[in-house]
């Protein structure tokens, strides 16, 4: 039998890429809609019909309306970046979560000694990021980088710092960490937070980074996710140490204790390996040894 130029093929369905995509964007089989287009093509308005939206994205509630006394801001260009960014990422990676509580007794014990000798004190992220690199060392699986069908293994120590200036999100990069004591991380920090604030980073400060860190314990924060930023294949979130009731020998005591979560992508770690991974850094955290 002969067809048409424009006649639907029994065996080819005739969509418009804007059709196409927006079907693809609701879960909305093609198959079966009418076209009103020209020799049956289904065209946008179609599918539109079919979803019943009449003209809204299919994400967007119908009828909504902003109430009295708000407006609509466009996102900045940073905060765009920023959206494209975590969207590519939690698209792309598996992610997974693994939490574990972690006794920062003696961390904060060496805090107090260097407080008590009157010197500098560094921080508890500076600290953290010390018994992250330290772990690393120890674990080294998650210091890779996932590109295709290849895993990367990073030699050196290298890690992504997450830094909050302003609206931007920087990730700027402690270069060898496993190098480098709780005193020379805390220096690295203040002076690139300050280099960050008075202008940009200078170029490749942000580049490669074989492992992650986001710390929110400073704003007082308990405990988060944070999402991956490939191709590394894990971020670690840190939460702020608390006094909490912990059981010790049978009996309930008060103790230091810090939550972290991890993130990893799941095509490169499984649960084991993410959980060992947990228990080198509490081991090193732990650890007197660590703050020496």
């Amino acid at each position: 039998m002969d067809l048409a130029p424009n006649t639907p093929s029994p065996t080819r369905l005739f969509a418009s890429p804007a059709a196409r995509a927006l079907a693809r964007t609701a879960g909305l089989p093609l198959h079966g809609l009418r076209g009103s287009g020209p020799g049956g093509r289904i065209v946008r308005a179609d599918v539109q019909a079919a979803l019943g939206t009449r003209g809204a994205a299919p994400d967007e509630p119908p009828g909504w309306e902003l109430p009295p006394g708000s407006r609509a801001e466009p996102l900045s260009m940073v905060r765009r970046a920023i959206a494209r960014r975590m969207t590519a990422a939690v698209r792309e990676a598996p992610h997974f979560f693994v939490e574990i509580d972690v006794d920062a007794a003696a961390m904060q014990a060496a805090r107090a000694a260097w407080r008590a000798q009157g010197g500098p004190v560094p921080s508890v992220g500076a600290c953290v990021l010390r018994a992250v690199a330290l772990a690393l060392r120890d674990e080294p699986e998650l210091n890779a980088w996932l590109q295709g069908e290849q895993l990367v293994r990073h030699d050196g120590v290298d890690l992504s710092v997450a830094m909050s200036v302003g609206q931007a999100l920087l990730m700027p990069v402690l270069r060898q960490a496993d190098r480098q004591d709780a005193h020379g991380i805390d220096r690295w920090l203040r002076e690139t937070r300050a280099r960050a604030e008075s202008g940009p980073l200078p170029p490749g400060s942000s580049r490669g980074g074989g492992f992650a860190v986001s710390n929110l314990g400073g704003f007082g924060v308990r405990a988060f996710t944070a999402i991956l930023q490939p191709p590394q294949v894990g971020i670690l979130a840190v939460g702020e140490v608390q006094q909490r009731p912990v059981v010790r020998d049978g009996a309930l005591a008060v103790g230091q204790q810090l939550t972290v979560t991890l993130s990893v992508d799941h095509r490169a770690v499984d649960g084991a390996l993410a959980a060992r991974w947990l228990q080198a850094f509490r081991r090193r955290i732990e650890d007197a040894q660590t703050w020496t």
